[in-house]
């Protein structure tokens, strides 16, 4: 087993910064023609590394035929299908063809097909070589995301796994002093000679995968990977990511190691009664699945309709002892998965369950661990907490149907129960709970927290913060304005980004940033990627974009101000600037009610607007200036038959007009008398929790 959490442990750290220039657009490789089937490549954007070593590349870069892409249902097929195309884009990754394999196929709900990929170097795993392409409904590869590196080294080991097992439990003991999960006895077993790209240093070495586990060896701690060359320790990947690092003791109950069959206390057919911490575990569990299903289409964390088992009452191993200070996901074999719950001591937390987005940030680990799978250290593990930081505020402004100081606080419900209004983790200022950074040249490069996890997660999550309501760095760091997405349009780039391979295992901020733009691309017209580039450059990863001085033009189509509507009308708009449209976001009455970044700009009212006078805005958002036009038009109930209007009034296409003959004039009317259509839509969503 191995598993992913909310707070914190230990590592090794040796971070290289990563460059965020682009080269040059335009640029065709050789091999044919960039519109017919095979490699030729155009590329119109690439990033790299500071050593060149490209990570991310967009444009034309080859293509396959439409139909054969839509199919795709499995590896095999995949590499039969991108044989043309996979040598020029390799080249383009520094990789050869030869050493990628297609490892799953995913097709999503704007018909792109993306194709995961694993690097093996002589005939060996690369642990973070990861490369997937994304296909476009046409056939053409749009772009290709990629952690894959090589260099020359010489494939045999100079030490031997025994050597190696005993690095590795010597690493492991380190670990203890802090680790909320190693402290106990450990046994290494699991030796396997592999390649893997350090989260550290993003070197590529030859390495001894040594797996760190509990007594008995079933649940899986820690990978450690031990140099094969020096007997160097060069990367260790976390299995067990739990709720926070700092340990308080307690003693009572069953640790993590210790649980085998734990009773059942309740299921889908049999909820759980009696006990609250079991029921508020079963109910956050389902309302996250729900979260899940109604925003992304996603059928449980994995996508494959898993129950969602969960376990309370549970202590965590410490250095000192034992605590219920804690929360934790721990995934197994076959994409299966585990809530682990502790009760809190009533002073430093109290039960974990009770925290809505303390499950939903760990239920997002078992997202991640299915997707992404990044790697829980370092930068990759700063954004894998980060990733769950964020969508556990999605899904709380979506459960409670708003946004509140609440929605970007992080375990607010169960943290310090005697102290009234804090919170483990702010994300609209990360720097108020006194460790969380906020700006990338300030970030944690120790090697407490598996290098910073919890302390660096604190800039993606102001960056997301600062894109869904918009605004400046609450410090001052950047100067450059974000403009507002809203959380929905926010929270949906950044689950496309974790979900569709433009995250990968060792994914670190600048591939994050240039993964966020593209799904934003992906997802939406206009200069959405804009703000978001903004926002990364508003935390100090890469530089905001230029500054747009001439501000958007608006003009309401229709209705015609004065206009006597129906209920449920629409509102047309001409929205343009000279550089691109962020959103045209309609109000009523000043409240916002919709928005759009597609064009045509068309916005759909309430069929229950209550009949009236009513003032309908729109306002354009480019980058950075806004403008807007404003109508006042009057809504009249809506009918099928005459007999359902007021006397007087006649139905006239859909609306209760006065006048008489059925030729209605359009003056005021009154709403007295007059019968209102209702319309009621219900659905059910079968939650899987457990």
């Amino acid at each position: 087993m191995n598993a992913r959490g909310l707070f914190a442990s230990t590592a090794r750290l040796s971070m290289a910064a990563v460059s965020m220039a682009a080269v040059t657009a335009g640029c065709t490789a050789a091999g044919g023609d960039a519109d017919g089937q095979g490699g030729a490549l155009r590329i119109e954007r690439i990033e790299a590394a500071v050593d060149g070593t490209p990570y991310f590349a967009s444009g034309q870069l080859g293509r396959i035929d439409p139909q054969v892409a839509a199919q795709l249902a499995d590896p095999d097929g995949a590499m039969a299908a991108i044989a043309g195309v996979l040598p020029a884009i390799a080249g383009t990754l520094r990789v050869p063809a030869e050493d990628l394999i297609a490892t799953g196929v995913e097709h999503d709900a704007l018909g792109m097909t993306h194709v995961r990929m694993a690097q093996r170097k002589d005939g060996l795993r690369v642990v973070g070589g990861d490369v997937v392409l994304h296909v476009g409904t046409d056939g053409t590869v749009r772009s290709v995301t990629s952690t894959a590196r090589d260099r020359a080294l010489d494939a045999r080991p100079a030490i031997d796994a025994a050597a190696a097992r005993g690095v590795a439990l010597a690493a492991a003991a380190q670990a203890a002093q802090t680790d909320a999960v190693i402290a106990g006895p450990v046994e290494a077993k699991g030796s396997e000679l592999t390649y893997v790209i350090s989260t550290g240093d993003h070197e590529l070495y030859l390495a001894w995968e040594i797996e760190v586990t509990a007594p008995g060896g079933e649940l899986v701690l820690d990978k450690v990977y031990v140099d094969a060359r020096t007997g160097q320790v060069v990367d260790r990947r976390p299995q067990v990511f739990t709720a926070r690092y700092r340990v308080v003791y307690n003693g009572e109950g069953k640790t993590l190691q210790m649980i085998t069959t734990p009773p059942v206390m309740g299921n889908e057919i049999t909820p759980p009664t009696g006990d609250p911490i079991a029921v508020a575990a079963f109910d956050n569990t389902g309302a996250t699945y729900d979260c899940y299903k109604v925003l992304y289409q996603r059928d449980s964390y994995n996508g494959l309709d898993s129950d969602i088992a969960s376990i309370v009452h549970v202590l965590f191993q410490g250095p000192g002892g034992t605590t219920g200070n804690n929360a934790a996901w721990i995934s197994q074999p076959a994409n299966t998965g585990i809530m682990v719950y502790g009760d809190g001591d009533g002073n430093v937390m109290g039960p974990t369950a009770y925290g809505f987005d303390v499950t939903a940030h760990e239920l997002t680990h078992g997202v991640t661990s299915t997707t992404a799978n990044l790697a829980y250290m370092n930068e990759s593990g700063a954004l894998n907490e980060g990733m769950s930081d964020i969508m556990a505020a999605v899904c709380e402004a979506w459960k409670d149907k708003a946004i509140s100081a609440d929605t970007w606080k992080v375990g607010e419900d169960i943290w310090t129960p005697n102290t009234a209004g804090d919170a483990l983790r702010y994300m609209d200022n990360p720097m108020t709970d006194g460790s969380s950074r906020d700006f990338y040249a300030d970030r944690y490069q120790g090697t407490q927290d598996n290098g910073g996890v919890h302390t660096n997660s604190g800039i993606a999550n102001l960056a997301f913060y600062l894109l869904a309501t918009g605004g400046k760095h609450p410090k001052g760091k950047t100067s450059n304005q974000v403009p507002p997405l809203g959380i929905e349009w926010a929270g949906a780039i950044f689950e496309r980004a974790l979900t569709k391979g433009y995250f990968t295992s060792t994914t670190d901020f600048a591939q994050a940033r240039a993964a966020t733009e593209q799904a934003a691309q992906d997802l939406y017209q206009g200069c959405v990627k804009v703000a978001v580039s903004a926002a990364w450059a508003a935390v100090g990863v890469g530089t905001a974009p230029p500054a747009d001085a001439v501000a958007p033009t608006t003009a309401i189509t229709s209705p015609a101000d004065g206009a006597t509507v129906p209920t449920g009308f629409s509102v047309e708009v001409d929205a343009a600037d000279d550089q691109c449209v962020l959103r045209v976001e309609l109000a009523i009455d000043g409240t916002p009610v919709a928005s759009t970044a597609t064009a045509p700009y068309t916005l759909a009212t309430d069929p229950g607007l209550a009949p009236g006078m009513h003032t309908i805005t729109v306002t354009t958002y480019d980058a950075t200036n806004k403008s807007t036009d404003t109508r006042t038009v009057m809504v009249a109930t809506a009918c099928e038959k005459s007999d359902q209007c007021a006397d007087g009034e006649s139905c006239d296409s859909g609306v209760c007009q006065s006048g008489g003959g059925g030729c209605c004039s359009t003056g005021g009317r009154g709403v007295a008398g007059s019968i209102g259509l209702a319309f009621a839509v219900a659905f059910a969503l079968r939650r899987r929790r457990r």
